[in-house]
């Protein structure tokens, strides 16, 4: 019985992170800044609404005129960034100018000219 329970357990652990895997869309903020900059209906057909794991460098951790708290990573120019908005701001006050990054969040389209990020998670400093 407990190698019918551990087995199945096994099982579920797997398919979950299949799933998960699945799910995620992993891409350097660079990039997506790129896509979304050559064609913004590509780019929300392709990201919006999806869960995103982005890698890049921190350009700005602030606060909007709102209050709402987020990480700005450099994008394909300096005039262009991908802002990740966050629930609260546990562990950015440890984020510097240059550091590298993963985040996950949902891709909200592109505004003026950021990306936008809603329900972020720094996944690692």
């Amino acid at each position: 019985m407990k190698n019918i329970f551990i087995i199945v357990l096994l099982v579920l652990t797997f398919t979950n992170n299949i799933g998960y895997a699945r799910d995620v869309i992993s891409i350097t903020a660079k990039n997506l800044s790129s896509e979304y900059d050559a064609n913004e209906i590509a780019g929300d057909k392709k990201y919006k609404g999806k869960r995103l794991l982005i890698k890049g460098v921190v350009d700005e951790v602030s606060k909007d005129i709102m209050g709402d708290v987020y990480v700005s990573l450099v994008g394909m120019n300096e005039m262009q960034v991908v802002q990740c908005y966050f629930e609260d701001g546990d562990k950015l006050d440890e984020l510097s100018k240059g550091d590298v990054v993963l985040i996950e969040g949902e891709c909200d389209g592109f505004l003026m000219v950021n990306v936008i990020i809603k329900n972020s998670k720094l996944i690692r400093n």
